[in-house]
């Protein structure tokens, strides 16, 4: 578990949130914001899926994890463009 101040996440959360940055970030230089967040978002199902098909921990919460850290990546971006305009 990765300890941050009084908060506890869990080695698996927070992979599922480093992962969705930086695939989210990734597929936002080639598209819109909000297309690279809807397939980061895709990308979290389909984890779920192959995990539900390969008797893998499937979780809901790992879904979102994924996705939040997506939003993460997309909300920095988004502050740095209007930042600089």
């Amino acid at each position: 578990m990765l300890t941050m101040g009084k908060f506890l996440i869990d080695q698996d959360k927070a992979n599922h949130f480093v992962y969705g940055a930086i695939f989210c970030s990734i597929v936002s230089m080639f598209t819109s914001p909000i297309t690279a967040l809807i397939l980061t978002a895709m990308l979290g199902i389909a984890k779920e899926l192959w995990d539900i098909s390969n008797n893998g921990t499937k979780e809901f919460v790992d879904f979102v994890w994924t996705t939040f850290g997506g939003t993460v990546s997309i909300i920095g971006e988004l502050y740095e463009v209007f930042r600089i305009l």
